[in-house]
């Protein structure tokens, strides 16, 4: 077969030229661009791994200060208990303070309570001794006191009229007044009974002995426990009552109606008589299941109960009407058949159709009162 002759290329006309090389321009273009997308592409891309990168940095270096901040928080934590522990193992404990504490003022109470009760008693001894004496026996006399005092008063050259003396038949130290660290006063009463002797123009001897109380304040010295009379005691007129008292009557939620005082005053008249005159399970039978039975042991017919001789009866307050306080004078008889008054004020209950003794105490006036129900 006879070989095929090659078309020769068509050939393109002025246009088609410059079509195609428009086209080609717009494919150069295109491409440029394309170029340009890419490397647009690539250069965001690594830009967004530095970024990364950097954030990745940033972030492991926050990471490492917040835990360099936990890591000496810890560290000042552990040593903070570490020092309390050795404080608190130093530091003695608060219960063993507060205890020891406790136990030294006990000891330093009790002491004071000792020593006041020595001057008192050696005071008082003192004052027996310098008011017990008898004309003929005075160097007995001066030996009794030099037991106590001072040369000053021991030494004072006693002599006492023939036929005087005195013995003491009570005495009391009463009170103490300090003068200085090492000095104080002290008061003792004392009834003296003294005995003396007269004699008339015709030579007739009368002795007479009378009684009479005294009131001494003795000056008291006292070194390392020990003490002594140091001056001559002197005669006081002392008194401890108080020069204004205002007595309160009770009124409690008002006085109570003439038939309910004359039915509480049968049963306190009952129970009076038991308490004076009965065995005990008779005064148990009148108290209130909240009554202290202690407070009402029975006298045993030490003195016999006569009467109520006045009593008032009140309502203890406004809100309970079958609570009730009592304020009586009771009359009884001593074994000499004197008649002597006893006060008292009395609460009671009523209950189950019967007036029960909740308490009972002494004093018509200025009352304090607790509820007992």
């Amino acid at each position: 077969m006879a070989a095929e002759k090659k078309k020769p290329a068509p050939v393109m006309n002025e246009k088609q030229a410059q079509r195609k090389a428009k086209q080609d321009e717009q494919r150069q273009r295109q491409a440029e661009q394309n170029a340009a997308k890419q490397e647009a592409k690539a250069f965001a891309k690594a830009r967004l791994a530095e970024r990364q990168t950097d954030k990745d940095d940033a972030y492991v270096l926050r990471k490492n200060t917040v835990f360099h901040v936990l890591r000496v928080l810890l560290w000042l934590a552990l040593a903070f208990v570490f020092l309390k522990g050795v404080m608190v193992s130093i530091r003695p404990d608060p219960v063993v303070e507060v205890n020891e504490a406790i136990t030294a003022f006990k000891a330093d109470f009790s002491g004071y309570q000792e020593q006041d009760n020595e001057v008192l008693a050696f005071a008082q001894s003192f004052a027996v001794n310098y008011m017990t004496y008898a004309a003929g026996a005075e160097q007995d006399y001066t030996n009794r006191l030099g037991r106590y005092a001072a040369p000053a008063v021991t030494n004072a050259g006693y002599k006492f009229a023939a036929g005087s003396g005195a013995a003491v038949t009570y005495a009391q130290a009463y009170r103490k007044e300090a003068y200085s660290p090492t000095q104080t006063d002290v008061w003792v009463l004392l009834t003296v009974e003294y005995r003396s002797r007269t004699q008339s123009a015709d030579g007739t001897i009368t002795e007479q002995t009378i009684s009479e109380t005294a009131t001494l304040k003795v000056p008291v010295a006292m070194q390392d426990n020990l003490y002594i009379v140091e001056d001559f005691p002197v005669f006081v007129n002392d008194s401890n009552k108080q020069s204004e008292y205002t007595a309160t009557t009770f009124r409690g939620g008002g006085e109570c109606d003439r038939t309910t005082g004359e039915a509480v005053a049968l049963a306190l008249s009952n129970f009076f008589t038991a308490y004076y005159e009965s065995e005990q399970s008779v005064i148990n039978y009148y108290l209130s299941p909240g009554a202290n039975q202690a407070d009402f042991v029975g006298l045993n017919g030490r003195v016999s109960f006569d009467k109520i001789a006045n009593i008032r009866v009140y309502y203890a307050d406004e809100s309970k009407t079958n609570h009730f306080v009592a304020v009586l004078t009771v009359q009884v008889t001593d074994k000499n058949g004197v008649k002597m008054s006893q006060n008292f004020h009395v609460q009671l209950i009523f209950r189950d159709s019967q007036y029960y003794v909740q308490s009972m105490d002494t004093r018509n006036f200025n009352l304090n009162l607790e509820d007992k129900s």
